[in-house]
């Protein structure tokens, strides 16, 4: 399974044993920075720290499955849309 359809379908199998949307994407994101001890560099959007993130057209609180909606994605300072994620190198 690709790394990034991977991380989805983890998401979908967390739901399905009646974990919490909020709680799912907590533990993908400042649950993850704190197991590798970089709570205070990254996993939150908090000022001063690295801010990494995807922009989603949809609401996985409300739907879990909206992760795999992803319209754009900044990282390292630069934004990537849609299109260029899908364009090959």
């Amino acid at each position: 399974v690709p790394y990034g359809l991977g991380v989805h379908l983890e998401f979908a199998l967390l739901a399905r044993a009646g974990i919490a949307n909020d709680q799912i994407l907590r533990m993908a994101t400042a649950e993850g920075a704190l197991a590798l001890g970089l709570e205070q560099q990254i996993g939150t959007l908090e000022e001063g720290k690295l801010a990494d993130f995807v922009v989603l057209d949809g609401d996985p609180l409300a739907r879990i499955a909206d992760t795999l909606r992803i319209v754009a994605v900044a990282k390292g300072g630069i934004w990537y849309d849609r299109a260029a994620l899908l364009s090959a190198p």
